[in-house]
């Protein structure tokens, strides 16, 4: 029977895992799901260790009656170790297929996590239609979906500095300045020797006889 995810992603940065039909209640698994949707990989496993060392609980936002509320501002929460356990095994193995890709789960984050009810099962066997006792198990389908941090932008560019070949350093062009021509040496004028100044002769009136 092929098992399919509910959203499709890009292959190249991205690794799945999924936990079919596992034996714990779907509303649990819901909060937990959500509880870690979008944290970094490795943050999301210490935090669901605590949830099982009691250290921390898990927020309940949605399946929250008659459940207590924690201490700080959380409100309403609990420690399901179940839907816990499960779901870390479950990331586990996203991040093993992580390594197998050569991806680094160090810097990864959780992109889709979801719970989806699985098949009624009585005694370990899928239970008949209509028919409901004490005995029958609810079933829950676990998605995991970590996610590389950048995407595809940081792919292209890492690609994009490998392709690009090494750049020469710019020559710079100096240009040579070009030498002043030197005035022309000015000749000094000749001075012309004054004409010797004429006499000046006074007119003397002729005396009418």
């Amino acid at each position: 029977m092929a098992k399919h995810y509910s959203m499709e992603t890009d292959e190249e940065t991205t690794a799945k895992a999924l936990g079919y039909e596992l034996s714990m209640s779907p509303k649990d698994s819901y909060e937990v799901c959500k509880a870690i949707r979008g944290m970094m990989l490795p943050a999301a496993k210490k935090y669901l260790e605590e949830v099982l060392a009691h250290k921390k609980a898990i927020p309940f936002t949605r399946y929250n009656g008659k459940i207590h509320h924690r201490v700080g501002k959380m409100g309403p929460g609990g420690y399901p170790e179940k839907a816990v356990g499960y779901i870390l095994k479950v990331l586990k193995n996203a991040e093993n297929n992580a390594e197998y890709k050569g991806l680094d789960p160090e810097s990864m984050y959780i992109h889709h996590s979801a719970a989806n009810r699985g098949r009624v099962l009585h005694g370990g066997m899928p239970r008949a239609h209509g028919r409901t006792t004490q005995w029958n198990e609810q079933t829950t389908t676990i998605e995991i979906i970590v996610k590389e941090k950048g995407g595809k932008k940081a792919k292209k560019e890492e690609k994009k500095v490998e392709a690009a070949p090494e750049s020469k350093p710019a020559e710079t062009k100096v240009e040579e300045k070009k030498e002043a021509k030197p005035a022309a040496e000015e000749k000094p004028k000749e001075s012309k020797p004054k004409a010797p100044a004429k006499p000046r002769v006074k007119k003397t009136e002729e005396k009418k006889e």
